[in-house]
């Protein structure tokens, strides 16, 4: 009555991603990328949760005597789909938008950010497992997160 997940056969990923960098004589900085995948099992059979495509856009301005970075960031994951006791159920193209304070040398060795994820509250799933009661998981919603970093 235990559910129990293991490993299956080899997986295999075959793809390109194109990248583009730009930086002003003001210190924005823009990158974006597009990343194209075709994922298998062994026997051939494409993986449907995994998506053909993922693209990012990033676009970063130095602040306060570039001490800080603002940075607003969209991540789009292309459409997938999930089979789910046997139906196969479409997910829509998903996006993501973030922003993000982060600063730089601010202390000695010390490097902080802030982020909202999520600032759109998009709803956004994930392909859940024919083993559990629904087709789909709900991702998180809007949040804060607070990140550290000590080099030394």
């Amino acid at each position: 009555g235990q559910l129990q997940y293991q490993n299956q056969a080899a997986v295999y990923a075959h793809g390109v991603e194109i990248f583009y960098k730009l930086r002003s004589n003001h210190g924005l900085n823009l990158t974006s990328s597009i990343a194209f995948n075709r994922s298998h099992d062994s026997w051939e059979a494409s993986l449907s949760n995994s998506p053909g495509w993922i693209a990012k856009l990033r676009l970063a301005q130095p602040a306060w005597q570039d001490k800080l970075t603002l940075a607003a960031e969209l991540n789009v994951l292309a459409p997938r789909s999930v089979v789910w006791h046997d139906e196969k159920r479409e997910l829509a193209t998903q996006t993501q938008m973030n922003l993000v304070l982060s600063s730089n040398r601010l202390l000695p060795g010390v490097d902080l950010q802030l982020r909202l994820v999520n600032v759109l509250d998009a709803k956004l799933t994930y392909p859940a497992s024919t083993d559990t009661g629904v087709a789909t998981l709900p991702a998180d919603g809007r949040q804060w997160q607070l990140g550290c970093r000590y080099g030394f």
